[in-house]
Order: C-alpha cells, then sequence, then structure tokens
C-alpha cells in the first residue's frame, strides 16, 4: 500500500522499513510478514511525519528522518522512549534524508541544507555547510561512516569527508 523508502536491519532480528506515508513498520523475519508488522506512526509514536526519508538502526537504538525532523527511539517498545529533534533545536534543516551514528555515539544527519550532528552527552548541535566547512554541496543525500571514524557524504556534486575537523573533496 505505501511505498518502501528505506531499510534498515538491527542486531536483534528485527528489520525497520520506512515507508512514504505509512511511518515505520518493524517485522522479525521468519515470524512477521510485511503484512503482520508493528507500526510506529504519528498516531503510535512521536514521529513527526509518516513519510520516512531515511532509517538507521543499531542495536535496539533506531533513528527515522523525516520532512519534519528527526525521530530517535531508544526502544522496543513503540509508545516510549522517544526523542524529536528539527531546526528550531539545532538541525540545519527539517528535511532528513539520511542518517548515521560515530564511535563517539555522535549522530550525523544530511539534509539538503548540509549536515548536522548532535552529541547526546552534552546535547550539542553542529552544522557543516558549504560556507562554514567548504563542503561541495548542502544537499547530503547519503551518509556512512568508515573504519578510521571519518563521515562520507554523498551530495549532488560529489563527495566530501570530514575528518578530524577537516574536510576532503572529491567533485564528480
Amino acid at each position: 500500500r505505501y511505498g518502501v523508502t528505506s531499510l534498515s536491519s538491527a542486531s536483534n532480528g528485527y528489520a525497520y522499513a520506512g515507508t512514504d506515508g505509512g511511518g515505520v513498520h518493524r517485522f522479525a523475519a521468519g515470524i512477521d510478514g510485511i503484512s503482520g508488522a508493528t507500526v510506529f506512526d504519528t498516531d503510535w509514536s512521536l514521529l513527526p511525519s509518516n513519510t520516512i526519508l531515511s532509517t538507521y538502526v543499531i542495536d535496539t537504538i533506531q533513528a527515522f528522518g523525516t520532512p519534519h525532523g528527526v525521530a530517535l527511539h531508544y526502544s522496543e517498545f513503540t509508545k516510549s522512549d522517544w526523542e524529536v529533534f528539527d531546526s528550531n533545536m539545532g538541525l540545519v534543516n527539517d528535511t532528513v534524508l539520511s542518517i548515521c551514528r560515530d564511535n563517539d555515539l555522535t549522530w550525523w544527519f544530511g539534509t539538503p541544507q548540509g549536515l548536522s550532528s548532535y552529541e547526546p552527552s552534552t546535547e550539542s548541535w553542529n552544522s557543516y555547510t558549504v560556507n562554514s566547512h567548504g563542503l561541495l554541496s548542502n544537499h547530503i543525500s547519503f551518509l556512512a561512516l568508515d573504519a578510521e571514524g571519518s563521515i562520507w557524504m554523498a551530495s549532488d556534486a560529489g563527495l566530501s569527508v570530514l575528518s578530524g575537523g577537516q574536510v576532503t573533496n572529491y567533485p564528480k
């Protein structure tokens, strides 16, 4: 019924499918079919939107990017342990296209207006843009963390890598 926009899997056997209008469907392979999945949506959770643009899962922690901010979920229970962030709280833009978390437990969010980082231990935010840090483009569509802890950003203009506070660009 809803198109799948993103997928992530967790070490506990759950898979999370973000959808275009139907929230997030969580299911366990071999137990649930997609029709029998648990649904996280705006009626049953603190998701800021039922349109999910990106998902990221590590252990039992999930992050869901939407057009209206990002939701972090620290539980397997639908209604509890949610944290929601938008541009009023520190995101450079409400539309979260990509998500990753680094080895220091800092969250990274790619948006059409640049990259935002959130450090939960200090509740501090930083933003990285073309103007502030020399990214190739502000439109960050995909993020990845490499073995050295560098953040790789895919954009419409090529790749940018943030390592040790310095940005290296690889134009297309």
